[in-house]
């Protein structure tokens, strides 16, 4: 869904300033709700921040349980909070959908963490607590043993 540059501007003008005032609130506040359900099961996150001056056209009670509206400054210090402590006890990330320029692999690229996105067939060919080879150069994911 969101992996590339194009895709963020695909994703800008669906949820935007310019979308919300061209096809009003009520069908915008849909389109978040949309693409909240679509993001669920690719991320497998536990909570998710709506942030930007949009999220304060959204109502709580219309989202998910586990997304929650927060303010841009929110949003940064819990990104700063999660990975100062968790960044250095990685070894890698693979991600099976998405591409370079999403958070999680830009975050790689600053500590320094292999990071490999788009790995197809990642969830069904590996298996939990397998151990792996990251080689982000080459873009390989190879069984350790």
């Amino acid at each position: 869904m969101v992996g590339s540059n194009a895709d963020f501007a695909v994703v800008g003008r669906m949820l935007g300033k310019a979308a919300l005032d061209k096809i009003g609130r009520k069908k915008w506040r849909k389109r978040v709700a949309e693409m909240v359900a679509q993001l669920e099961p690719i991320w497998n996150y536990r909570k998710l921040y709506l942030g930007g001056g949009n999220a304060k056209f959204l109502k709580q009670d219309k989202l998910p349980e586990n997304v929650a509206i927060r303010s841009n400054e929110a949003g940064l210090l819990g990104g700063i909070a999660l990975w100062g402590p968790l960044a250095p006890a990685l070894a890698g990330v693979v991600l099976e959908v998405g591409g370079p320029f999403q958070h999680i692999m830009i975050v790689c690229r600053e500590f320094g963490i292999p990071g490999i996105a788009n790995a197809k067939e990642a969830t069904t060919r590996l298996t939990e607590g397998q151990l792996v080879v990251v080689d982000a150069n080459h873009g390989w994911v190879l069984p350790a043993e």
